[in-house]
């Protein structure tokens, strides 16, 4: 999955969030962080691991907290 993520969304620790609440492991395999006017901005493409289900219910998490998640392949 392709993540975007604004300012807003930065400071959240999201991937312990899903990892602990839905099972789900992630493995960033590439990621552009930029800082403009003191807030870091940018996207990472993630690999998602775990039952359906949890994914599913992870990415809407993600969503939920201002995350623009793009579904790059699905296994």
């Amino acid at each position: 999955a392709m993540l975007r993520y604004n300012a807003d969304n930065t400071s959240q620790a999201l991937f312990s969030k899903i990892s602990r609440e839905y099972g789900v492991d992630s493995n960033i395999i590439l990621g552009n962080i930029e800082v403009l006017k003191d807030k870091p901005i940018g996207s990472l493409v993630v690999v998602f691991s775990g039952s359906s289900v949890g994914i599913t219910h992870a990415m809407q998490c993600l969503h939920d907290k201002g995350v623009e998640v793009e579904v790059i392949r699905s296994c």
